[in-house]
């Protein structure tokens, strides 16, 4: 099931966010593709570049990136099987 995350009016977004975005998907491509370690390297890169932060910006409680930083320490300990199809399943809400 694809995920989306709204980031603004097309005509507010930023060029610093739609850098931001790439880079984000830079991360993804490299998730899936198991290199969890690379993925994780983009993702920082990401939050670096990201306008509203949680515990940095108020209101802001959580984003994308988090729980993929999450799933890829738990991939790190325990790797998915060769067959991966980047499905997770989760265990909580």
């Amino acid at each position: 099931m694809p995920i989306y995350e709204i980031v603004g009016l097309k005509e507010d977004v930023t060029d610093r966010t739609r850098e931001c975005l790439g880079v984000f998907s830079e991360g993804m491509e490299r998730y899936f593709a198991c290199d969890f370690e690379g993925a994780i390297a983009r993702f920082k890169c990401s939050a670096e570049l990201e306008p509203r932060m949680p515990g940095r910006d108020p209101g802001v409680v959580s984003k994308s990136f988090t729980g993929l930083h999450r799933r890829r320490r738990h991939f790190r300990d325990d790797p998915p099987p060769e067959n991966w199809d980047g499905v997770y399943e989760m265990k909580e809400k």
